[in-house]
């Protein structure tokens, strides 16, 4: 397959891939997908009391649709973020958020299909109320006052109970992964140990921060992080103004990022999808046990996972071109 699908069958192989490659027992898809004769199709299912709605999808557009969407979206973002239209080419962007949209829209059927019989239950039943009652007075029906009031009620629920559903998934979109807290703090801790030693060892020579960021590269450490290793504030002067601002914040309430531990959970934090110093030390312990009694913790990583523009200051960079060939 090719690194960017060209075709609606290479991208629904992307998105088959994904389900075979998820952790058994998180499987993201709610519905059933069969390949026949080179086309990929998605089955949902929803039993009620009513009987069973079976949906057969066959994604035959579902490429250009989401590449088109996601482009709209994209260019759209970056043009608030920057206050100026977007010409450049967006290179990655858009094939991976179109693959991350096609999967959400594809999850969004089996919600659609749910909803579908609980909201026709109380539609159709508002409907035989308003039969019943046309029946009962020979078509002329003079009180439709309380039934209009429960259409009106049952209008307004539905409507809300979409809004807070589409807000919820943003939201969680957006939620840090506090689940993985422990076995990223875990990869963590020792890594931030041999720093904080490497620190002691070279702590004289004027570029001891970036000596321990190029001999951790493999690890990223974020390089205000690194500078909080001496617990001087003098040496948060090499970083830039929004960096400085943040560790000197930070440091206010009395927390000690000296110690390699707090800096192994603000780092794993980070990973986490938590803004830099979200919350102190003693905060993130707390979620981050929290998650783990609950059951929440996923097994240990092979690594800290790099999430582009997750957990690290945002860059302020336009789009670039791609290099001619």
């Amino acid at each position: 397959m090719s690194e960017h699908p060209t075709n609606d069958y290479e991208f629904l192989s992307a998105l088959t891939e994904g389900v075979d490659n998820s952790p058994a027992g998180s499987n993201p898809f709610l519905f059933g997908i069969k390949e026949q004769n080179g086309q990929f199709i998605f089955d949902y299912s929803c039993k009620g009391e009513q009987g069973t709605v079976l949906i057969h999808f066959i994604p035959d557009g579902l490429l250009a649709w989401t590449t088109k969407k996601s482009e709209e979206a994209a260019r759209k973002a970056l043009e608030q973020e920057f206050g100026a239209p977007i010409t450049e080419n967006l290179g990655d962007l858009v094939p991976a958020v179109a693959l991350m949209f096609a999967v959400h829209f594809l999850q969004s059927i089996q919600g659609k299909t749910v909803s579908l019989l609980n909201e026709l239950d109380e539609e159709a039943t508002l409907w035989l109320r308003g039969v019943v009652q046309s029946w009962s007075s020979d078509g002329e029906v003079t009180n439709l006052s309380d039934l209009n009031k429960d259409i009106e009620r049952l209008a307004k629920k539905l409507i809300s109970e979409r809004k807070q559903s589409l807000k919820a998934s943003i939201a969680l979109f957006n939620a840090p992964e506090r689940e993985q807290m422990k076995p990223r703090y875990d990869v963590l801790l020792p890594v931030w140990r041999k720093a904080r030693d490497t620190f002691r060892n070279i702590k004289d020579l004027p570029a001891w921060q970036g000596m321990i960021e190029m001999g951790f590269r493999d690890h990223a450490l974020p390089s205000d992080l690194i500078a909080l290793l001496s617990g001087d504030p003098d040496d948060l002067l090499e970083l830039s103004a929004e960096l400085r601002a943040g560790a000197e914040k930070a440091t206010l309430g009395g927390e000690d990022y000296s110690k390699a531990s707090n800096l192994a959970l603000e780092h794993a934090a980070r990973l986490c999808g938590y803004k830099p110093f979200q919350h102190g030390p003693r905060g993130l312990r707390k979620q981050m046990d929290r998650a783990n009694a609950a059951g929440e913790s996923a097994p240990p990583l092979e690594g800290p996972r790099k999430r582009p523009n997750r957990g690290h200051p945002r860059s302020r960079k336009r789009p670039q071109k791609p290099p001619s060939q």
